[in-house]
């Protein structure tokens, strides 16, 4: 985690080398997150039409942020990795004793105008940065509608470094639980996430670059398949197939797609790439 393959071309009469590269060398050292799960145990938070708890929700998208961090090299320190409850006071130690850089705290509340909020502690310069950055990337990627407020929220209020609390809104109806337990909803929520961090912590999209590529099977678009770029960081198909990735630095990197049992062959890329083709056998 947190490095990528690199194969460089051989020569004459030579084995091509292979060497492990910085998923991101820009990124300082020792940079932690700590990612928090609002409610757990008796604390469900909302509870849908059919039972799903906000509070599961809020573990599901920590897990999969938890996935993303972990393999850009980026630590990560989770408040509660189960269904159970831990208390406010017991969360703010959780992120002092790590000694995090950033804390992003994950919640869902019924809200009818489909609008997530963005909360950061009044007059924290890096609450509002990273709560401006998230408007951006969770409008542009999951099509919310966002607005950045201030907040008195406890853990929000009490932890040292910058934090944030992103409360993502559910109607009520059985539909949009359906499609908040949906796996490509959660990868769509936290990919936004992950990208505004990134921007958050140094890294310039100018000096990166982004591509494109589809999954098929039988000539046909695999949706729901893993895409694995340099070994280490996870995508998923959409319905057409369809994945993409940003912020990779320059370079040579590799893809592969799996769905069951079946895989790609690695396909390498770089920044003079056209749009990947993932075959599966």
């Amino acid at each position: 985690r947190g490095f990528r393959k690199t194969i460089a071309a051989a020569g004459d009469n030579a084995y091509p080398s292979i060497r492990l590269d910085s998923y991101f060398e820009s990124l300082e050292p020792g940079i932690v997150l700590t990612v928090d799960a609002a409610g757990g145990g008796e604390e469900t938070g909302w509870v849908g039409p059919t039972g799903v708890k906000a509070s599961d929700l809020n573990l599901a998208l920590a897990r999969r942020l938890t996935g993303l961090f972990s393999s850009a090299g980026i630590g990560v320190q989770l408040t509660r990795e189960t269904d159970h409850k831990v208390g406010p006071e017991q969360r703010v130690l959780i992120s002092e004793n790590a000694r995090s850089t950033l804390l992003i705290s994950l919640s869902h509340r019924e809200n009818k105008d489909r609008q997530v909020i963005l909360g950061h502690f009044p007059g924290s310069s890096g609450g509002n940065r990273i709560s401006l950055s998230l408007a951006d990337e969770i409008g542009s990627i999951s099509g919310y509608e966002t607005e950045v407020t201030e907040t008195a929220d406890y853990l929000i209020q009490q932890t040292s470094c910058p934090a944030v609390k992103v409360v993502f809104p559910v109607d009520g109806s059985v539909s949009n639980e359906l499609d908040l337990t949906e796996a490509l909803n959660t990868w769509t929520r936290a990919y936004a996430i992950f990208y505004a961090t990134l921007r958050y912590l140094g890294i310039e999209e100018d000096a990166t670059f982004s591509v494109s590529g589809r999954v098929t099977a039988d000539d046909r678009p695999l949706g729901g398949a893993l895409v694995l770029v340099d070994g280490s960081l996870e995508l998923l198909s959409d319905d057409d197939g369809k994945f993409s990735v940003r912020m990779l630095e320059e370079g040579n990197h590799i893809a592969e797609a799996f769905s069951g049992t079946q895989r790609s062959a690695p396909v390498m890329f770089d920044q003079d790439s056209d749009e990947l083709r993932l075959k599966l056998d």
